[in-house]
């Protein structure tokens, strides 16, 4: 006659505390395998040279978000203008995906509501 004996599940062990958690970070940080050595005049270039190509972007979005809030508020200015039935309409814009063509899709989604209302929008 054989009985299966249950296993014991083994108990796990104690968890660490924040302070021995962070003393083992601060151990594996000592071990100079995590050092490495540059020039430091390398160092300071790249530094350099991402500043300045992170400021182009910078200036990049913030010209092509200002242009994006004119055209958005002549869209709004416009169909407020159909709205309450007043004839003076914003002047024409050229269509935005002509002027960036790295937002194609996007830029001709908004060119369709930059245009003149058409006759379809006019007969509901």
């Amino acid at each position: 006659m054989t009985f299966c004996q249950a296993q014991r599940t083994p108990i796990p062990p104690p968890q660490k505390t924040r302070a021995q958690l962070l003393d083992d970070i601060f151990i594996r940080l000592r071990d100079p395998q995590n050092i490495t050595e540059a020039p430091l005049g390398t160092v300071l270039r790249r530094r350099t040279e991402q500043r300045l190509v992170n400021q182009k972007q910078y200036l990049e979005a913030k010209r092509l978000l200002k242009e994006f809030q004119a055209r958005y508020r002549r869209l709004v200015r416009g169909s407020l203008q159909t709205v309450l039935g007043t004839t003076l309409l914003p002047p024409a814009c050229p269509p935005l995906s002509e002027s960036q063509p790295k937002f194609g899709r996007f830029l001709k989604f908004m060119d369709e509501f930059c245009q003149d209302p058409t006759t379809s929008d006019s007969q509901s």
